[in-house]
């Protein structure tokens, strides 16, 4: 079986020792995340399990109008009164990323959400993908779903890593060159894949959405274990798998990475993608660079940032935003001397949050190029502006330049 099928097998209820593509599994699930909307909007007679269920306001921190103040306090007064864990300000951040700070990611496990770049977990081995709020509600209340088991396509990632390329090229590269792979899984396999930091895994299991997959896997390896094991209130659930050497694919894929550019998503589509050196050549005027989101607001993405802006000063018709995934990862920034160099070249920094990703910050004819995760017509602002993916060394160099720029030249 592929790494898929073991999870949903070792979930399935009634017990199946093998699952085949096409299956439909009722499954129990290891832990669910609520994030950000107005929870209580169902009255439970129970809860499942109240400690595996948490909850985070991760879009409107800190508040912005009395309508998301009320959000919040209903979400706090619903987690007290079903003793659920709630993680709020000096503690948060984005889902996916909090998810896997406090432990609710667990390899060979399974991890629901209202969210549809939930397959975050798969950087960690754990099953994940975004449900609607309906059938979330089912599941908080019985701790069981179902899924029809997918077809696998098994991503090998061979080569050399080349100093500017990062996930998030990978993943770019990945959606412009085939078409998307709906109703399928994915296994991202390889010496590069072992060799990739947790940043790295969790960029692309979670930029998972944007090439159609539904789980998106990696193995999980010592590090992987070693990271969880450190935070999860359950490690008794920890079941890491690996695909069987006969394992059945529905598709094989290998991409050398050795001469690989970074990517860049063109507006107004993810499989718009081409090299950097060819939008490069059309000289793309940015107003807007922004480092965050769940695709990319690591420490490893902040890093990079830092490295390519210390002792330099951003553009002066460009804003420089660089959101951190969660609170944690700030202050280990701060604490690295990431952030006074960014802010030192006169990028800004913003609360632990989703937006700008999904918010309003370009206006009409205005231009981003951004490491969030979309580049749909009006994702982040006005629905006549233009949104260009890249990965945080591509926006950096380009904060730098007030164009579009491969990485390698600055």
């Amino acid at each position: 079986m592929t790494m898929a099928e073991k999870i949903l097998a070792n979930h399935s209820t009634p017990h199946k020792d093998v699952v085949e593509p096409g299956e439909f599994v009722t499954v129990n699930i290891d832990t669910v995340g609520l994030y950000s909307r107005p929870i209580p909007e169902y009255r439970y007679k129970k809860i499942w399990n109240p400690k595996r269920i948490w909850i985070v306001d991760e879009h409107q921190v800190p508040c912005y109008d009395a309508a998301s103040a009320e959000n919040h306090r209903r979400n706090r007064v619903f987690a007290k009164e079903y003793g659920l864990k709630w993680i709020e300000h000096g503690r948060q951040g984005i889902g996916h990323q909090l998810a896997a700070e406090i432990g609710f990611h667990i390899p060979g496990g399974i991890y629901c959400c209202a969210d549809s770049h939930t397959p975050s977990g798969g950087g960690l081995n754990c099953a994940s993908t975004g449900h609607g709020p309906l059938e979330i509600a089912s599941i908080v209340a019985t701790g069981k779903t179902w899924y029809r088991c997918a077809p696998t396509v098994k991503f090998e990632f061979v080569g050399k890593m080349p100093k500017m390329l990062m996930a998030r090229d990978l993943i770019l590269f990945m959606g412009g060159n085939w078409p998307p792979f709906v109703n399928m899984n994915a296994e991202y396999l390889g010496p590069v894949a072992d060799s990739m930091s947790l940043d790295g895994r969790r960029c692309i299991a979670t930029a998972s959405p944007e090439i159609s997959v539904d789980f998106g896997l990696f193995k999980a390896d010592q590090k992987a274990l070693d990271y969880v094991k450190k935070r999860t209130p359950f490690p008794e659930l920890i079941n890491p798998v690996e695909p069987d050497e006969d394992a059945k694919y529905g598709q094989e894929i290998t991409i050398d990475v050795t001469d690989m550019e970074s990517q860049v998503a063109f507006p107004h589509r993810m499989a718009n993608v081409a090299p950097v050196s060819e939008i490069e050549k059309k000289e793309v005027k940015i107003d807007l660079a922004f480092v965050g989101a769940c695709t990319n607001g690591r420490l490893e993405d902040i890093r990079m940032v830092a490295d390519i802006v210390r002792g330099k000063i951003i553009h002066p018709d460009v804003r420089l935003i660089v959101t951190p995934g969660s609170q944690e990862i700030f202050r280990e920034a701060t604490r690295l001397g990431y952030a006074s160099d960014i802010a030192e070249a006169e990028g800004i920094f913003t609360a632990s949050r989703c937006s700008p990703c999904g918010g309003g910050n370009l206006g009409k004819g205005e231009v981003a190029v951004t490491a969030s995760t979309r580049n749909f017509k009006g994702r982040m602002g006005h629905p006549d502006s233009f949104v260009y993916c890249a990965s945080p060394a591509t926006v950096a160099a380009s904060a730098l330049t007030g164009y579009i720029t491969d990485p390698r030249k600055v």
